[in-house]
């Protein structure tokens, strides 16, 4: 058998490496250029009109009632950094020439204590990777890769808010985009995405199962960090990007189908439905449109009502004062959604309702009782939220 040689890389944190830098040791010799894209900051969310967890898990509602005393946001400086043969590998981890594996990159993964995709595991903190790169890119580039990054959601707050925050050096710099591979109607959407941001940007699709190495690799730091960040100023552009500078006063009112993502399905939508398909509510299902024409129609909503899933990230694009209305499992307390309502100015709402099935926490089915939703309902439509 043949056994491939191994590059052995250990975890070290962008700020570490920065500080490397300042003084040309180790791990700095490997950087180009630091460059600041949004200042040290904070800012305010509204608490959700409503939260009723009375169907929740314990674990749940003791995660609930933390996040919901958070209501003031602190945030480190956002950095631009570029690195001199720099490597990627899975799905978007950042190996440095030094033999860094850059800690930002795989958080997701090492926060749970798991393996970041592409590596094997060493010794406690440390990791094996092929050593022999399968491609070497000799253009600038700009990394838009992250873990989940085929997700819808993960996609627009991880990646193409970076290149929202990012798209003037794009240019300035002719810099080529590396995404992952996506597939079908997302890689529709990534493309369009692309295009309105950084039109005419060449773009490099990196393979899971592949180690590219890049002469120049600019990275910016996270401006998304679970649970309870998003940058502002990148949903900010994102968001201009795709609606017009005015627009008519919000009217429709939307129920966000979920029937067809195999998992998270809430068994009783129909009856559901009918209890908003009474009050004037239209369903309405994202997957099946354009990025802008998503954009358009939650920028048109007066009020949504939907199970949590990626398509209620279009929540960034709401006009303030629309009204949401979330659907949850009681087993998935993430406040991802709320964090997104509340930078639009939206009113926040959100019932849980027990699991039917027996999967890992979050990915479960689930029912909403309709006297409650009905009671949440008629606080959205016809209540005063203020």
């Amino acid at each position: 058998m043949t056994h491939l040689a191994q590059r052995e890389v250990s975890l070290c944190g962008i700020e570490q490496i920065i500080g490397a830098q300042m003084f040309g040791t180790g791990a700095g010799r490997d950087v180009l250029e630091v460059a600041c894209v949004a200042p040290t900051g904070s800012y305010r969310r509204a608490a959700p009109v409503l939260i009723d967890s009375s169907d929740a898990d314990y674990a749940t509602r003791e995660s609930i009632g933390f996040y919901g005393r958070v209501l003031t946001q602190n945030y480190r400086s956002i950095l631009r950094t570029s690195f001199r043969d720099a490597m990627v590998a899975g799905q978007g981890a950042l190996v440095l020439a030094s033999n860094l594996l850059v800690t930002e990159t795989v958080i997701e993964y090492t926060f749970q204590n798991a393996l970041p995709a592409g590596f094997s595991q060493a010794a406690e903190g440390r990791f094996h990777l092929p050593a022999q790169p399968h491609l070497r890119i000799a253009a600038p580039c700009l990394l838009l890769k992250k873990p989940w990054y085929f997700n819808f959601g993960h996609w627009l707050v991880d990646c193409a808010s970076v290149l929202a925050l990012c798209a003037e050096l794009v240019a300035e710099r002719q810099l080529t985009l590396v995404i992952g591979q996506y597939e079908g109607a997302m890689r529709g959407i990534v493309m369009e995405t692309i295009a309105r941001l950084a039109p005419g940007a060449p773009v490099l699709e990196h393979p899971d199962d592949e180690i590219w190495r890049f002469d120049e690799l600019h990275y910016v730091t996270p401006p998304h960090a679970p649970p309870l960040f998003n940058l502002p100023e990148g949903l900010r552009r994102l968001r201009n990007a795709f609606l017009p500078a005015s627009a008519p006063k919000p009217a429709a009112r939307l129920f966000i189908a979920r029937r067809d993502s195999g998992h998270r399905i809430l068994q009783n939508e129909t009856e559901l439905f009918a209890l908003c398909a009474a009050r004037g509510f239209q369903l309405v299902d994202p997957q099946k449109m354009s990025l802008a024409g998503q954009a358009e129609c939650f920028a048109g909503a007066a009020a949504i009502v939907g199970a949590k899933g990626a398509a209620l990230t279009n929540c960034l694009f709401c006009a303030p004062g629309a009204k949401i209305l979330v659907l949850s499992p009681a087993d998935f307390p993430d406040p991802f959604y709320w964090e997104i309502a509340s930078q639009a100015g939206c009113h926040y709402a959100e019932i849980f309702g027990p699991v039917t099935t027996r999967r890992h926490a979050g990915l479960n089915d689930f029912t909403i009782d309709p006297e409650k939703f009905t009671r949440a309902l008629d606080l959205l439509t016809t209540g005063d939220c203020n």
